[in-house]
């Protein structure tokens, strides 16, 4: 792997203008099974990774009767797996998070991750259309 730098913003903001600085040489993760894949086998070798893991506002799952079912970008599949909130309002949820994976994906992987990725057999995507479900997108530009 060729060196990169190695970035952690602590907002949202922050990770916006380090994105808007770095443009398409920086990727952005937060579990970092999927990239660094990729990365080993030298299909990626970006210049900047940015991790937003230490991101506290893109976690949580939050419910509000007006909004519905709030799911961070760093929730992982087993707080949805685990979640009360979750099963209590959308049980369905639960029931495919046991069937993701293994145990340590379900302990790393995140709803971001899972849904940025591209992938077309990703696990969440398929289920959220299903459920008429949205997503809040900020980037770089805001």
């Amino acid at each position: 792997m060729k060196n990169f730098d190695y970035l952690e913003p602590t907002s949202v903001a922050e990770a916006c203008k380090l994105l808007k600085q770095h443009g398409s040489e920086a990727k952005v993760f937060a579990g970092g099974a999927h990239v660094t894949i990729l990365m080993k086998q030298g299909l990626y070798q970006p210049k900047a990774l940015i991790n937003i893991k230490k991101i506290l506002e893109l976690k949580g799952i939050e419910f509000d009767a007006a909004e519905g079912l709030s799911i961070g970008a760093l929730v992982t599949h087993r707080e949805i797996e685990t979640s009360t909130l979750v099963k209590a309002k959308q049980p369905v949820l639960c029931e495919a998070e046991r069937e993701v994976a293994n145990i340590r994906v379900r302990n790393m992987g995140t709803v971001g991750g899972n849904l940025a990725s591209g992938e077309p057999l990703t696990d969440l995507s398929q289920i959220f259309i299903a459920l008429d479900g949205t997503l809040k997108i900020i980037g770089s530009s805001r």
